[in-house]
């Protein structure tokens, strides 16, 4: 069994030079990538994505964080909006048990007894 440091390589004719060339067409190609060429670059010249400049860019980062607060809002009004109208529904309930327990009450609170009403009015 060959020991695997000393094993010859394959011997097929032009198998380096394959190599070779495969390894000098990457290189070509990776020299006009545009990636390598904005690498080659100072920063300044490197035009960021799609925005003409960083202004734009920072307003649409800006929107974008605009219409996220917007939307929370949102969520938060119908989650609130469906509470206040239980809770009005309660506060109803509420005021017709008063309103029904009225003539038990007291002499002495029906002087506030007859503000309330004036309130449901």
């Amino acid at each position: 069994m060959a020991n695997r440091v000393t094993k010859n390589p394959p011997l097929r004719p032009g198998y380096y030079a394959v190599k070779l060339a495969k390894a000098l067409e990457d290189e070509a190609k990776a020299e006009n990538c545009s990636r390598y060429n904005d690498a080659a670059r100072p920063l300044e010249q490197v035009k960021q994505g799609p925005f003409t400049t960083l202004s734009e860019r920072v307003k649409r980062i800006e929107g974008g964080r605009e219409w996220e607060r917007k939307a929370a809002r949102r969520l938060l009004k119908r989650e609130l909006a469906a509470e206040i109208k239980i809770l009005k529904s309660e506060i109803e309930d509420l005021k017709q048990v008063v309103i029904s327990l009225q003539p038990l009450l007291s002499e002495r609170s029906r002087g506030k007894r007859v503000a309330f009403q004036d309130e449901l009015s």
